[in-house]
Protein backbone atom coordinates (compact mmCIF):
# COMPACT_ATOMS: atom_id res chain seq x y z
CA UNK A 1 0.00 0.00 0.00
CA UNK A 2 2.81 2.40 0.92
CA UNK A 3 4.55 1.71 -2.38
CA UNK A 4 1.35 2.36 -4.28
CA UNK A 5 0.91 5.72 -2.48
CA UNK A 6 4.47 6.78 -3.29
CA UNK A 7 3.91 5.83 -6.90
CA UNK A 8 0.79 8.02 -7.10
CA UNK A 9 2.63 10.96 -5.52
CA UNK A 10 5.50 10.60 -7.99
CA UNK A 11 3.04 10.48 -10.87
CA UNK A 12 1.34 13.68 -9.67
CA UNK A 13 4.68 15.46 -9.34
CA UNK A 14 5.63 14.42 -12.86
CA UNK A 15 2.36 15.83 -14.19
CA UNK A 16 3.05 19.18 -12.50
CA UNK A 17 6.57 19.19 -13.90
CA UNK A 18 5.22 18.50 -17.39
CA UNK A 19 2.83 21.45 -17.08
CA UNK A 20 5.47 23.82 -15.65
CA UNK A 21 6.97 24.86 -19.05
CA UNK A 22 3.47 25.73 -20.32
CA UNK A 23 2.88 27.86 -17.23
CA UNK A 24 6.19 29.70 -17.81
CA UNK A 25 5.33 30.38 -21.47
CA UNK A 26 1.91 31.78 -20.52
CA UNK A 27 3.44 33.92 -17.78
CA UNK A 28 6.05 35.32 -20.18
CA UNK A 29 3.34 36.11 -22.74
CA UNK A 30 1.28 37.91 -20.08
CA UNK A 31 4.27 39.97 -18.92
CA UNK A 32 5.27 40.88 -22.49
CA UNK A 33 1.74 42.13 -23.16
CA UNK A 34 1.59 44.29 -20.06
CA UNK A 35 5.10 45.75 -20.20
CA UNK A 36 4.28 48.16 -23.03
CA UNK A 37 1.15 49.78 -21.55
CA UNK A 38 2.79 53.03 -20.46
CA UNK A 39 4.98 55.28 -22.59
CA UNK A 40 7.66 57.50 -21.13
CA UNK A 41 8.08 61.11 -22.32
CA UNK A 42 11.16 60.00 -24.28
CA UNK A 43 9.19 57.20 -25.94
CA UNK A 44 6.39 59.60 -26.86
CA UNK A 45 8.88 62.05 -28.38
CA UNK A 46 10.63 59.29 -30.35
CA UNK A 47 7.37 57.78 -31.67
CA UNK A 48 6.01 61.22 -32.61
CA UNK A 49 9.15 61.93 -34.63
CA UNK A 50 8.86 58.59 -36.46
CA UNK A 51 5.17 59.03 -37.28
CA UNK A 52 5.75 62.63 -38.42
CA UNK A 53 8.49 61.47 -40.81
CA UNK A 54 6.21 58.73 -42.20
CA UNK A 55 3.37 61.18 -42.77
CA UNK A 56 5.70 63.71 -44.39
CA UNK A 57 6.89 61.09 -46.90
CA UNK A 58 3.32 60.00 -47.61
CA UNK A 59 2.04 63.55 -48.14
CA UNK A 60 5.01 64.45 -50.36
CA UNK A 61 4.27 61.50 -52.66
CA UNK A 62 0.57 62.34 -52.81
CA UNK A 63 1.40 65.95 -53.65
CA UNK A 64 3.72 64.84 -56.49
CA UNK A 65 0.98 62.67 -58.02
CA UNK A 66 -1.54 65.52 -57.82
CA UNK A 67 1.03 67.84 -59.44
CA UNK A 68 1.37 65.48 -62.44
CA UNK A 69 -2.42 65.32 -62.80
CA UNK A 70 -2.58 69.13 -62.80
CA UNK A 71 0.35 69.49 -65.20
CA UNK A 72 -1.46 67.40 -67.83
CA UNK A 73 -4.84 68.92 -66.87
CA UNK A 74 -6.48 65.58 -66.17
CA UNK A 75 -7.26 66.39 -62.52
CA UNK A 76 -10.79 66.91 -61.20
CA UNK A 77 -10.54 70.72 -60.99
CA UNK A 78 -9.44 71.01 -64.61
CA UNK A 79 -12.44 68.99 -65.77
CA UNK A 80 -15.38 70.64 -63.98
CA UNK A 81 -15.30 68.20 -61.08
CA UNK A 82 -15.37 65.15 -63.33
CA UNK A 83 -13.08 62.17 -62.64
CA UNK A 84 -11.56 61.10 -65.94
CA UNK A 85 -11.34 57.41 -66.79
CA UNK A 86 -8.26 55.97 -68.49
CA UNK A 87 -10.11 56.09 -71.82
CA UNK A 88 -11.03 59.77 -71.40
CA UNK A 89 -7.47 60.65 -70.41
CA UNK A 90 -6.17 58.98 -73.58
CA UNK A 91 -8.67 60.90 -75.68
CA UNK A 92 -7.78 64.21 -74.03
CA UNK A 93 -3.99 63.82 -74.03
CA UNK A 94 -3.54 62.11 -77.39
CA UNK A 95 0.19 61.75 -78.15
CA UNK A 96 1.05 63.11 -74.69
CA UNK A 97 -0.67 60.22 -72.91
CA UNK A 98 2.42 57.97 -72.88
CA UNK A 99 4.52 60.73 -71.33
CA UNK A 100 1.85 61.29 -68.68
CA UNK A 101 1.60 57.56 -67.96
CA UNK A 102 5.37 57.14 -67.56
CA UNK A 103 5.50 60.01 -65.08
CA UNK A 104 2.47 58.73 -63.16
CA UNK A 105 3.71 55.11 -63.06
CA UNK A 106 7.11 56.21 -61.78
CA UNK A 107 5.50 58.19 -58.95
CA UNK A 108 3.08 55.35 -58.20
CA UNK A 109 6.02 52.98 -57.76
CA UNK A 110 7.65 55.35 -55.26
CA UNK A 111 4.29 55.81 -53.54
CA UNK A 112 3.82 52.03 -53.11
CA UNK A 113 7.36 51.57 -51.77
CA UNK A 114 6.80 54.37 -49.26
CA UNK A 115 3.48 52.83 -48.17
CA UNK A 116 5.14 49.47 -47.60
CA UNK A 117 8.03 51.02 -45.69
CA UNK A 118 5.65 53.05 -43.52
CA UNK A 119 3.50 50.00 -42.80
CA UNK A 120 6.52 47.92 -41.78
CA UNK A 121 7.79 50.69 -39.51
CA UNK A 122 4.39 51.10 -37.85
CA UNK A 123 4.13 47.34 -37.31
CA UNK A 124 7.57 47.42 -35.62
CA UNK A 125 6.55 50.39 -33.45
CA UNK A 126 3.28 48.73 -32.42
CA UNK A 127 4.96 45.45 -31.55
CA UNK A 128 7.54 47.25 -29.43
CA UNK A 129 5.46 50.00 -27.76
CA UNK A 130 1.84 49.12 -28.41
CA UNK A 131 -0.41 50.93 -30.90
CA UNK A 132 0.60 54.64 -30.93
CA UNK A 133 -2.84 56.23 -30.74
CA UNK A 134 -3.00 60.02 -30.52
CA UNK A 135 -3.96 59.77 -26.87
CA UNK A 136 -1.06 57.45 -25.97
CA UNK A 137 1.59 59.63 -27.64
CA UNK A 138 -0.04 62.91 -26.50
CA UNK A 139 -0.25 64.27 -30.03
CA UNK A 140 -3.64 64.95 -31.60
CA UNK A 141 -2.31 65.75 -35.08
CA UNK A 142 -0.20 62.64 -35.65
CA UNK A 143 -2.11 59.70 -37.10
CA UNK A 144 -0.92 56.11 -37.13
CA UNK A 145 -4.42 55.28 -38.38
CA UNK A 146 -3.77 56.92 -41.77
CA UNK A 147 -0.76 54.66 -42.30
CA UNK A 148 -2.54 51.38 -41.61
CA UNK A 149 -5.57 52.32 -43.76
CA UNK A 150 -3.28 52.81 -46.77
CA UNK A 151 -1.42 49.54 -46.30
CA UNK A 152 -0.85 46.95 -49.01
CA UNK A 153 -2.82 43.67 -48.90
CA UNK A 154 0.41 41.73 -48.23
CA UNK A 155 0.28 43.11 -44.67
CA UNK A 156 -3.43 42.58 -43.99
CA UNK A 157 -3.08 39.31 -42.09
CA UNK A 158 -0.36 40.72 -39.80
CA UNK A 159 -2.33 43.92 -39.20
CA UNK A 160 -5.48 41.97 -38.23
CA UNK A 161 -3.42 39.99 -35.72
CA UNK A 162 -1.84 43.13 -34.22
CA UNK A 163 -5.08 45.11 -34.01
CA UNK A 164 -6.91 42.26 -32.27
CA UNK A 165 -4.15 42.13 -29.65
CA UNK A 166 -4.04 45.92 -29.19
CA UNK A 167 -7.82 46.21 -28.84
CA UNK A 168 -7.84 43.45 -26.23
CA UNK A 169 -5.10 45.34 -24.34
CA UNK A 170 -7.16 48.59 -24.65
CA UNK A 171 -4.42 50.47 -26.49
CA UNK A 172 -6.58 51.25 -29.54
CA UNK A 173 -10.08 52.73 -29.67
CA UNK A 174 -13.06 50.89 -31.12
CA UNK A 175 -13.28 53.48 -33.92
CA UNK A 176 -9.63 53.06 -34.96
CA UNK A 177 -9.92 49.27 -34.77
CA UNK A 178 -13.08 49.28 -36.92
CA UNK A 179 -11.59 51.71 -39.46
CA UNK A 180 -8.42 49.64 -39.90
CA UNK A 181 -10.42 46.40 -40.19
CA UNK A 182 -12.72 48.11 -42.71
CA UNK A 183 -9.64 48.69 -44.89
CA UNK A 184 -7.97 45.28 -44.47
CA UNK A 185 -11.29 43.49 -45.04
CA UNK A 186 -11.68 45.06 -48.48
CA UNK A 187 -13.61 48.32 -47.89
CA UNK A 188 -16.88 46.57 -48.79
CA UNK A 189 -19.10 48.92 -46.81
CA UNK A 190 -19.13 52.60 -45.88
CA UNK A 191 -16.30 53.51 -43.48
CA UNK A 192 -17.13 53.56 -39.76
CA UNK A 193 -18.11 56.86 -38.13
CA UNK A 194 -16.44 58.18 -35.00
CA UNK A 195 -18.79 58.29 -32.03
CA UNK A 196 -19.47 61.45 -30.02
CA UNK A 197 -17.30 60.18 -27.16
CA UNK A 198 -14.39 59.93 -29.67
CA UNK A 199 -14.24 56.14 -29.31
Amino acid sequence: MQTHKLSNNSSSKMKYLDLFPIFIIKLFFFISCTQIKNLSIDDQYKINAMIDSMQTLDQKNRYNIITIEKKYRVDVNSNNGKILTKKLKKEKLGVNYNSYKRSKDSLREIFEKTNNLNTERLIDITEKYGYPSRKRISNYTASALSIFINSNKNYFSKIREIIAKEYKAKRISEYEKDFILWHVNGRKTTPPIRKKNNS
